[in-house]
């Protein structure tokens, strides 16, 4: 781990455990004006649209979407579905979503995609977790993370995701069956077990 990264968690969750997530040390005006410089250039060279979402963890959540389509929050609040499904058979094909998730604990990122599709015959929509959607996107994907990478971003691998760190630790509620007795008795918390870096950098 980062001496730099050690150092972050530390403050962020000065008790040291999950709950003690500490809001005030997320805040970050430089580390805020990086991301929107590094958007703003992305969007207007490759033309897409970005929406940052409401938060309440310790990480951005960012859509971002071609311009020409629906903005992301009229995709979602404003059109039904039997709007959206008209949309894509209109336009050929899925409504492709790039998601940007940037922390606020270190200065690291990951992406995914969502494609809003029909889910059959039903009337409904899934949005499915994929890849790139084709090479347009990917051109865009490239042009974002190569922004984010010269505004000192780095990417968070799956194999950092996964680690467990000692400096933070969690109630283990997966490890206790529902159906234990224990559960009868209020005062009864599952054992503390240590943290995933994923879990302490974005999820909480």
């Amino acid at each position: 781990m980062l001496p730099d990264l050690q150092t972050r968690i530390q403050k962020v969750y000065p008790e040291g455990t999950i709950c003690s997530l500490d809001k005030e040390a997320l805040k970050d005006v430089g580390r805020d004006q990086r991301i929107r410089t590094a958007l703003n250039f992305v969007t207007k060279e490759r033309d897409l649209l970005y929406d940052i979402q409401p938060f309440d963890k310790p990480a951005y959540n960012i859509s971002l979407t071609q311009s020409g389509h629906p903005e992301f929050g009229a995709w979602v609040y404003a059109m039904d579905n039997a709007a959206k499904i008209r949309w894509i058979t209109e336009h050929g094909g899925p409504y492709p979503v790039l998601w940007l998730r940037v922390s606020r604990v270190f200065d690291y990122y990951y992406l995914y995609y969502n494609h809003w599709k029909p889910r059959g015959d039903t009337g409904y929509l899934d949005a499915d977790f994929r890849d790139a959607p084709n090479e347009h996107w990917k051109e865009n994907q490239k042009t974002l993370e190569d922004s984010l990478q010269q505004h000192g971003f780095l990417f968070f691998p799956d194999s950092l995701a996964s680690q467990k760190t000692s400096l933070v630790q969690e109630r283990d509620y997966d490890s206790i069956p529902d159906d234990d007795p224990r559960w009868a008795d209020v005062d009864f918390e599952p054992p503390l077990v240590d943290s995933t870096l994923h879990e302490c950098l974005f999820s909480h």
